[in-house]
């Protein structure tokens, strides 16, 4: 399963990719943090960054509106 997201995410970058993961509701924190870390090889408090203002984006997005 981890390497068909990696494919999928896989014509983003990868902090690209981590922000989306998180962003879905689907996925959020329990997806994003562990692709990012094992299928990307990125380093935790850059993917502890991303994933938090991924998740934030819907949020925002809805009180806006």
């Amino acid at each position: 399963m981890l390497n068909n997201l990696i494919h999928f995410f896989g014509q983003f970058p990868h902090w690209l990719a981590t922000m989306l993961m998180a962003t879905l509701p689907v996925g959020d924190l329990r997806l994003a943090i562990p692709v990012a870390i094992l299928g990307y090889h990125t380093p935790i408090w850059q993917v502890l960054l991303l994933v938090v203002v991924g998740n934030a984006v819907p949020t925002m997005i809805i009180l806006y509106f």
